[in-house]
This record gives C-alpha cells, sequence and structure tokens, in this order.
C-alpha cells in the first residue's frame, strides 16, 4: 500500500471519535472490567468494608448494633416506634485511568500516526466508560510526570477531554515509571489501568508499573500502537541514517535481508515480553495499528483481546 494512504487515513483520528455515526457505534461497546469495582457511596461492597448506599432501596431489615445510624429509616421509626434499615441496590463503578504515552518516540515514524491515534483510541475509550456511568481520567506521560485530566463523569463532557488531548503533543525522553508512579501517589480506587504505547523503554519500568497498578487494584490493560513502517521499515527505506528520537544518536541502517530478519526476531520478542508480562498481572494485551483505523481496533481487536464486547 503506498505510504500516501497511510498518511490520509491517519490525517485526524481524534476528530473522527466525535462525529456522530462514530459515538453511535461505539454506544455498541461495553468495557469488560472483570472483577474490578470502586469504593464509592452505592456500590457493590469490598471485603472488609461497611455496606455502602445507593439511590434504589432493595430491602429492609431490622437495625442490629453493628448497622450504621445513616441507613435507619427516621420515618419508619417515628410511625412505628420500630429501628428499621434500609439496604440499597449496589451500583457498581470501575474508573477507567488511561495513560497515553506523549515522548518523542510517539512521533515516530511520522507516517504511521502513533500518537495521534493512541490519543483518539484514549478518547474512544473514554466514551465507552462514561456511557456505562464510570469516571474517567486520560494521563498523557511526558518525562518524569503526567499531564492529567479532570475526572469526567458525563458523556456532556467529552468535548473537554478533546481540548485536552489535542493540547499535547509528544516530545522528549520518557521515564515512564517514575512518571506513572506520580500520578499514583494520590490514593486511587480499583478499575482499569490502560496504557497506550510503543513501549520502547526498558522492560523492567514496566513491570514495576504493573505491580504497582496491581498492588492499587487496578487490572493493566497495555495497548501497543504498531504501523507498518515500524513493522516492516523494509517497505520504505533500504539505506537510511536512523536518528533516535529521544536521545538524538545517529547511526547509518542497511536493511538487508539478515538485518531485516534480525529486527522482525527482536521486535517479536519485543512484543512477546510485553504480552507476558501483562499476561503475569492478569491483564489485557493488545497490537493495534493506527493505518487499520479505529474501528477496527475498537470492534475487533480489542473485542478479541478481552478488553472490549458488543452489547
Amino acid at each position: 500500500m503506498p505510504q500516501e494512504s497511510f498518511e490520509v487515513r491517519a490525517r485526524d483520528p481524534l476528530g473522527e471519535v466525535t462525529e456522530p455515526a462514530f459515538l453511535g457505534a461505539l454506544g455498541h461497546l461495553r468495557l469488560v472490567h472483570g472483577t474490578a469495582l470502586g469504593t464509592r457511596v452505592g456500590q457493590t461492597p469490598l471485603r472488609g468494608r461497611s455496606e455502602a448506599a445507593g439511590l434504589e432501596v432493595e430491602r429492609y431489615k431490622p437495625y442490629e448494633p453493628t448497622d450504621e445510624l445513616r441507613f435507619v429509616d427516621w420515618n419508619a421509626y417515628a410511625r412505628l416506634g420500630d429501628l428499621i434499615v434500609r439496604r440499597f441496590r449496589p451500583e457498581r463503578e470501575a474508573p477507567l485511568r488511561v495513560f497515553v504515552d506523549a515522548s518523542a518516540s510517539m512521533a515516530v515514524p511520522a507516517q504511521d500516526g502513533k500518537f495521534e491515534f493512541a490519543g483518539a483510541l484514549a478518547l474512544a475509550l473514554a466514551y465507552v466508560a462514561l456511557r456505562q456511568q464510570d469516571p474517567v481520567e486520560l494521563a498523557f506521560l511526558v518525562g518524569e510526570s503526567c499531564l492529567v485530566s479532570p475526572e469526567v463523569r458525563s458523556v456532556s463532557l467529552l468535548p473537554e477531554l478533546l481540548a485536552f488531548a489535542r493540547g499535547v503533543r509528544p516530545s522528549g525522553r520518557l521515564g515512564y515509571a517514575v512518571a506513572v508512579r506520580r500520578y499514583l501517589e494520590r490514593p486511587r480506587g480499583p478499575g482499569l489501568a490502560v496504557f497506550l504505547s510503543d513501549f520502547l523503554f526498558p522492560r523492567e519500568d514496566l513491570e514495576s508499573v504493573f505491580s504497582h497498578v496491581s498492588r492499587m487494584r487496578l487490572r493493566p490493560v497495555a495497548i501497543r500502537v504498531l504501523g507498518p513502517a515500524e513493522r516492516e521499515p523494509e517497505r520504505f527505506f533500504r539505506r537510511a541514517l536512523v536518528v533516535d528520537a529521544e536521545t538524538g544518536r545517529e547511526k547509518p541502517v542497511l536493511l538487508h535481508e539478515q538485518n531485516v530478519a534480525r529486527y522482525r526476531k527482536a521486535l517479536g520478542d519485543h512484543l512477546g515480553g510485553v504480552e507476558d508480562l501483562c499476561r503475569s498481572y492478569s491483564g489485557v494485551f493488545a497490537v493495534c495499528d493506527p493505518t487499520g483505523g479505529l474501528r477496527t481496533a475498537l470492534f475487533r481487536t480489542l473485542v478479541r483481546a478481552g478488553l472490549l464486547r458488543s452489547a
């Protein structure tokens, strides 16, 4: 396929997310959370926690000394003289935290459009979560820090997330583990932690991140953004001076048959390593191609991976 067609298809994936027809299609998807549930008022009780209140009364029961007074029906007490406790129908909530790699490597190869696609995929997943009444935060990882959106709980605020995503450009070298840990310094409830990246950093950084989020009862989801120019560079050049986007190092590269074979093996080992690490923490792993489009990534790749399902 000619390079020009890649550039056209990846022109403005963020804009595509907000198109009415696309949002209508997203309405048929649901996030698969596993067993992760948050702990806000009204949720399914977790072991070791007191029963929380919801919005809809499910049943009544006689008061016991271990019950909280805020659940006593005082109107019933005034009429009957008996202490009766309301029990509510539990509500489920699994917050979605999406981490988008904003390092310089996400801007290359330029024709793959990795960073723009990652931002659009984050926005699409946010919309799906918001339709499930789950709160969402987007975190763009820059250097050793995070640019974090406000926590959003309504689909009506999707334009704010879009504006936030449009304001970030990839740059610099990423300290992945440090950046994520700084985000998690504030207490977070259980839910999903989705990582959109090319994962071109040391494995021990990713292992540290997965270990940390798992301890906080966040289920890790690793989505490797990988386009054709990175998957099959020999289709685009044979001889070149390759410049590391984050360090500025230069290296002449000749893609003869042996080097191509070595590259493909290294790429396969890299993908397999990220997948094995993610699975070891009971997470989800997927590889998404920006040139395949958002619909393919969402309705095929992420459904097959088990992150999404059709309603």
